[in-house]
């Protein structure tokens, strides 16, 4: 499977059996297994749509301007 499953429960202060029971039930909630990089791609892509369209997301803060280059 993809990234490091143990620091990851760790850093979410789970049991590494918890993080992957969560993600077994996330994969047959959306019916994709998130092994694949183009699945976790476009679920990213869709978190950061629904965080500028619903949370208002100030965007243009994260994108570099002309000073910075």
């Amino acid at each position: 499977m993809f990234g490091n499953q143990q620091q990851t429960a760790e850093s979410l202060g789970i049991h590494c059996n918890t993080l992957r029971h969560r993600l077994k039930r996330i994969e047959q909630l959306i019916g994709h297994r998130l092994g694949d990089a183009f699945v976790r791609l476009n679920l990213q892509n869709a978190l950061l749509i629904e965080q500028i369209l619903f949370q208002h997301h100030n965007i243009d803060s994260q994108l570099p301007t002309s000073e910075d280059q």
